[in-house]
């Protein structure tokens, strides 16, 4: 097999500095395209900077420099010459960068944004979210605010996870739901946290897009804002469980709130600034640790001691803290996930612990509860061993396999595929394949 040695980018420059390529009727020479790339250090970020404040780049459009810039890349550089390191990192991040202002420009004229301007919301919401926040905080600072004070306000609607979209009496098809938000009132679903975020947003200056749907309440949606240098994209429902409407709640790093350019200091601007919200939040509630903070600070004291702690006992452990929760319906599905996997190793989460949420249908009435077993031999082991409990309204009812399987079979009890092979199979025309 023949090496080809790659060329110097001298090289490359030689051959094509003056050959100039053309998008949407607008040329640069390779020179051109270059050039703001290969500056120092504080010239370059000016240039990145630009990007966001300007709807040229290099003389011409956003768009144009974006095809540009991506064809010279990978159809005369890559593969065919050595690119110093630091260039190529700054090709990258222009690319990136550039898409995502290029999609967010766009996105300005989806029906999903342009119905912002249609949302009420209630002056409890607003006073609860608004109301402690310090004028002094920049734009960044405050829409990272905005969103961890609606996380932690707002939780998502079990029923509507558990229907797959109830459409009876559905409370989340019309935008006028969004005015009877509030403190009480507080379970949304993914494209209703989008709209209420994106009124707050616009209340303080920004300009928020919307991805995701044609009409209301048909499909997943994401949010984008462009502040400060950067563009900050919010998904709050990235998860059913394991999102940040629980995140926040928890203390737990945000998942769904990021710095969709990729630049060092964008990234570094983004970081510093959720920090900073982070702590002004602790104040705001005058304590340090929430209850999954006390829980974790408890079981460490615990699990310091020389002996392990028996599986029977990490399990009631578990129980408590979930029957004493001030969580509800997702939020505590999401903390019990998390307890879990403080509790107990992956071996025994395989063989001998073992836990799923479900959806309970009762009285024509839906609920989310879980099913949890536990056996200290292991499943396969000792089967007639094997402990079962219905966990709902924070409570834990023993339970029989026989049982479990006569409300499965009753259609009051979801399946899923992770109960199958614990129970064995159940005919249940309900089972479902959800998001865990």
């Amino acid at each position: 097999m023949e090496i080809v040695e790659k060329r110097t980018l001298e090289e490359y420059l030689d051959t094509y500095e003056n050959i100039s390529f053309s998008a949407n009727g607008e040329r640069l020479t390779v020179k051109e395209i270059l050039t703001p790339l290969r500056q120092n250090d504080d010239v370059y970020q000016e240039f990145y900077n630009s990007i966001f404040k300007n709807k040229k780049l290099g003389g011409i459009s956003l768009e144009s420099y974006y095809k540009l810039l991506t064809y010279t890349f990978t159809k005369t550089m890559v593969g065919k010459y050595e690119i110093p390191f630091e260039l190529e990192k700054k090709i990258n991040e222009i690319i990136i960068s550039l898409k995502a202002v290029i999609n967010y420009l766009k996105a300005k004229e989806n029906i999903a944004t342009k119905s912002i301007d249609k949302i009420e919301i209630s002056q409890e919401l607003k006073n609860a979210v608004l109301g402690e926040v310090d004028e002094a905080l920049t734009p960044l600072e405050k829409a990272i605010y905005i969103y961890l004070k609606l996380c932690k306000y707002l939780t998502y609607d079990a029923k509507f996870y558990l229907s797959d979209g109830y459409t009876e009496q559905q409370p989340h098809k019309s935008l006028d739901n969004l005015k009877d938000i509030n403190l009480d009132k507080n379970r949304i679903v993914c494209y209703e946290f989008n709209m209420l975020y994106a009124k707050f947003l616009q209340s303080i200056g920004l300009k928020p897009v919307i991805f995701g749907r044609e009409n209301y309440s048909e499909n997943h949606e994401t949010l984008e804002i462009l502040v400060s240098n950067l563009i900050l994209a919010a998904d709050s429902t990235i998860s059913f469980f394991k999102n940040d409407l629980t995140n926040a709640k928890l203390g737990l790093p945000l998942k769904g709130l990021k710095c969709q350019t990729k630049n060092e200091m964008a990234e570094k601007e983004f970081n510093v600034a959720l920090n900073k919200v982070y702590e002004i939040i602790k104040k705001e509630e005058n304590r340090s640790l929430n209850e999954f903070d006390f829980f974790q600070k408890d079981y460490q004291v615990l699990n310091s001691k020389k002996f392990k702690i028996p599986l029977k006992e990490r399990v009631e452990i578990m129980c408590n803290a979930l029957s004493s929760s001030s969580l509800i319906d997702m939020d505590l599905m999401s903390y019990a996930l998390e307890l879990k996997d403080i509790l107990f190793t992956k071996e025994e989460l395989l063989e001998n612990v073992f836990f799923t949420a479900l959806g309970m249908k009762k009285d024509e009435e839906l609920f989310l509860v879980a099913i949890l077993a536990f056996n200290e031999y292991g499943f396969k082991n000792k089967e007639e061993e094997t402990k079962y409990y219905l966990y709902h309204q924070k409570s834990f009812q023993e339970i029989t396999k026989e049982e479990i399987i006569a409300l499965i079979q009753n259609e009051e009890l979801e399946n899923n595929s992770n109960l199958s092979m614990l129970i064995g199979d159940v005919y249940n025309d309900r089972e479902v394949k959800r998001d865990k």
